[in-house]
């Protein structure tokens, strides 16, 4: 049997379903064809930003605000996500990001770079290209003074972008799962249908609006069953 209840373990206010407003009036319809639904949504690609060579720890960023973009898109729904390029095939610069988008047939490519200085800080860089525009329409970038702030400067210039490119309040929260009932065992947690991870405590980065979660217990007594 599956038991579906609601989670009220909410710390910021994710129920507060915020308005969506339609999706840009251009999606251009390629040569090749688009699923019936796909037609009328633009197709976007995320790029990881780029990095210098060897830079582990701005790839580590770097890879994390591709993750949070894409999975921001995809959350909003008015978008077709595309499978981001290869590392030879990703655009790094306007032209490059033109030649892809025409070859692939998108409508916008999310491109930029992530680069640690010299004096310690880490500047991040992120750019929209419009293949109706024919040129980048959207660029932000953002300062790290140090390294425990990268990842709040990071989700912030991410939610910048998104807002400023889709026309919507872009904000994160957290969802904090207690087990009332303190029941011992193995669970996995979906949110919005996708696996978020197992036996977690705290759902981190969640786009504020109205999200489902669901637990799925993998021992025990309630070994199967759906909260």
């Amino acid at each position: 049997m599956i038991c579906r209840v609601r989670i009220c373990v909410i710390v910021l206010c994710i129920l507060l379903r915020i308005g969506i407003p339609g999706v840009p009036v251009f999606a251009q319809v390629p040569t090749h064809s688009r699923d019936p639904e796909d037609v009328t949504r633009p197709w976007i690609t995320v790029v990881v930003p780029a990095t210098e060579e060897d830079d582990t720890r701005s790839e580590v960023l770097a890879g994390v605000i591709a993750d949070n973009l894409e999975l921001t898109l995809r959350l909003i729904g008015d978008y077709v996500v595309r499978p981001r390029p290869t590392a030879r095939t990703a655009p790094t610069d306007p032209e490059t990001a033109a030649r892809y988008a025409e070859v692939e047939q998108l409508d916008y490519v999310v491109f930029g770079n992530v680069a640690e200085r010299s004096d310690g800080t880490t500047l991040f860089m992120l750019s929209v290209y419009s293949r109706e525009e024919g040129t980048v329409t959207l660029e932000r970038e953002a300062t790290a003074e140090t390294v425990f702030d990268t990842f709040d400067v990071a989700d912030a210039l991410a939610a910048d972008v998104l807002g400023a490119f889709t026309g919507q309040r872009i904000a994160y929260g957290r969802i904090d799962l207690v087990n009332v009932a303190e029941v011992p065992g193995e669970y996995v947690v979906y949110l919005d249908g996708e696996v978020a991870g197992s036996n977690l405590a705290t759902l981190e980065r969640v786009l504020v609006g109205n999200r489902r979660v669901e637990i799925v217990a993998l021992e025990g007594p309630g070994a199967g069953l759906t909260a």
